[in-house]
């Protein structure tokens, strides 16, 4: 719970080296400027607040809030919760810091929002498994995180007059046929321009899907690789909050798996 009188530092030492664990929490100063009147005070200088209107650089806080120690509860299931569906993840952060409601619902970079879209344009990512290094154990996330070639085939095939842009690690998968704009680890700018101006964004639960979550006028199409088609079809709906990385899946994003058929609130990625 934050106290109005303070004047706060937010610091993202152990987020910095992971994009949406980082860029999720961009929200926080516009909503916490919006309920007190403050900027926050980058105590780091982040790079994600580079374009940032609400922060202050200058300043020094009365206490600093951590957001590593905010973000790992996040990584369980979150069942103490009142409610079985957050609305979003950004506004579980405002109740959870005493603000009382969300202002603006998703996270935001403040640059290259007014670019004009490209309508045959569509910005791939195909792999979060070099992030993860190896398939996350829980039975409901038997698998990792990468697009099957015969999905990758489809959108090629379907998208054949699209001009298609992989962004992404220069450590993922290459993907067939695309004009390669794979950057350098945590190298994002050029990556969040190519998202901006595109129509659609497809790719896998990972990093550059939450870049694209910060452009809300891109359509986002979501592979769930990682889940068991049995889950997807019985148990999965978007910010269910009682299993584990339940943050992630925002109500905004289209949900696809890989098999021909549809499973609960998922679509097979022949309609994608």
């Amino acid at each position: 719970m934050l106290l109005r009188h303070l004047n706060y530092g937010i610091k993202f030492k152990g987020l910095d080296a992971r994009i949406g664990n980082s860029v999720i929490w961009t929200h926080l100063p516009e909503n916490y400027y919006k309920v007190t009147g403050k900027k926050l005070i980058d105590v780091d200088n982040f790079n994600l607040f580079k374009y940032n209107p609400y922060v202050d650089r200058e300043k020094t806080p009365d206490s600093v809030i951590n957001l590593m120690e905010l973000d790992n509860p996040y990584n369980l299931p979150a069942s103490n919760r009142a409610a079985p569906v957050a609305l979003s993840r950004v506004d579980n952060d405002c109740i959870m810091l005493g603000l009382g409601k969300a202002y603006l619902r998703h996270p935001r970079l403040y640059v290259y929002e007014d670019l004009k879209q490209e309508p045959n344009k569509i910005v791939v990512h195909n792999c979060s498994y070099t992030s993860t290094s190896r398939k996350i154990t829980q039975n409901y996330e038997s698998f990792v995180r990468i697009i099957p070639k015969h999905v990758i085939e489809h959108i090629n095939n379907f998208y054949s007059d699209y001009k298609i842009v992989q962004v992404g690690s220069k450590l993922d998968p290459v993907w067939p046929g695309a004009i390669d704009k794979r950057q350098e680890v945590n190298d994002i700018w050029e990556s969040c321009k190519e998202i901006a101006t595109a129509a659609q964004f497809i790719g896998v639960d990972s990093g550059p899907m939450n870049l694209a979550f910060c452009y809300p006028r891109v359509i986002k199409k979501i592979l769930l690789t990682q889940f068991d088609i049995d889950f997807l079809r019985y148990e999965f709906y978007p910010m269910r909050n009682d299993f584990r990385h339940w943050q992630w899946m925002d109500h905004s994003f289209i949900y696809y798996n890989i098999s021909d058929n549809d499973a609960g609130v998922t679509y097979s990625y022949k309609k994608l």
